[in-house]
């Protein structure tokens, strides 16, 4: 495990215990470091989100995605969709995002009959809740 994935963890760690400036603090570092996965970003944008701080999730999540190809991160589809609902708070442009979140959500469907992943996607937007499972 290198220092990355262990911020990461630790990250993670501090935010299931109800520590999300710390997480936020940790998870911010490891994401200042050259080539960040997207992993990084999810779990950071998600820390804004617990905190309340939808701007700078949102905020986070476009600059982590600006200009992104499709890569073999498997990150990628569940960064996007975090993005869309964050987007829909936001903005409350929620008819803009849901549309873009069908468009994802038909690539998952797209890549998952073709066995490339596996996807587990559930997303409540009363106390907003969203855990995406990309395995491959």
């Amino acid at each position: 495990m290198d220092f990355k994935d262990a911020d990461v963890e630790e990250g993670k760690r501090l935010r299931s215990l109800g520590f999300y400036r710390e997480a936020a603090v940790v998870l911010s570092r490891a994401a200042e470091k050259p080539a960040t996965g997207l992993e990084v970003i999810f779990e950071l944008s998600e820390t804004f989100l617990f905190q309340g701080y939808y701007s700078r999730a949102l905020e986070t999540l476009n600059k982590a995605l600006c200009g992104v190809e499709t890569t073999g991160d498997g990150f990628l589809l569940a960064t996007q969709m975090l993005r869309c609902c964050i987007q829909a708070i936001v903005t409350a442009k929620v008819t803009t995002s849901v549309k873009e979140a069908e468009q994802i959500y038909s690539e998952i469907w797209n890549e998952e009959s073709s066995n490339h992943c596996r996807v587990c996607l559930s997303g409540i937007f009363g106390g907003f809740t969203s855990k995406i499972l990309l395995i491959k």
